[in-house]
């Protein structure tokens, strides 16, 4: 039985085809694969697995016989039912990630034996260089940014500072609803908020 599901937008990353206001129609052929395609346009794929699934903005990226497609749903309930078939949304298998996640959050970092990188002898090295360079008339303030794909240890590498000397406050400030880890911060709100409130 095809289901379909309407979509805000749809996009195929390696062709750069897009399609708004669309409908996703989702089949499974007879030797058990998903097969999705786009009505009334020429994208059709087969599902692979999940790269990335956002309840809060409600999207899904997939990997596909057609590279990674950007599925925007008009709501969370169809994209929890698009979960549910392609069947991801095993509890189990939701609590078992969640808790390998904390798990990895938690355990000590090692130095890489093959590349020689300690990442947090390398921040705490980048921070000294920044601050030695910092002029208040050329920036802003003294911050910066730590970028690299989820589940590296950016956040683990950054609490590793209190070991190097810095004194380390955290605040996580993703949104309420995530499933992420660690949890959003309860400071979050008063530090996204324009309160001119003492924080004492």
């Amino acid at each position: 039985m095809d289901l379909e599901f309407k979509l805000k937008f749809c996009i195929c990353v390696s062709s750069n085809e897009f399609s708004s206001n669309c409908i996703l129609r989702c089949r499974i052929n007879t030797n058990s694969e998903r097969i999705l395609d786009i009505i009334d346009t020429d994208i059709m794929f087969q599902f692979k697995r999940i790269v990335r699934s956002d309840l809060i903005i409600t999207s899904i990226d997939i990997e596909s016989s057609l590279g990674i497609i950007s599925l925007f749903f008009m709501n969370k309930e169809e994209l929890t039912n698009f979960r549910k078939w392609l069947g991801i949304d095993n509890q189990f298998n939701l609590d078992k990630i969640n808790a390998l996640i904390k798990e990895s959050f938690e355990i000590q970092l090692y130095q890489n034996e093959k590349i020689g990188f300690d990442s947090k002898i390398y921040l705490k090295d980048q921070i000294k260089i920044l601050m030695d360079r910092f002029n208040p008339i050329d920036c802003y303030g003294p911050f910066t940014t730590v970028c690299q794909a989820s589940g590296f240890g950016k956040s683990k590498a950054c609490f590793s500072l209190v070991d190097e000397g810095f004194y380390v406050v955290y605040c996580c400030l993703r949104p309420e609803l995530s499933s992420g880890y660690p949890n959003r911060s309860c400071l979050a709100d008063f530090l996204l908020s324009n309160s001119t409130e003492d924080m004492t």
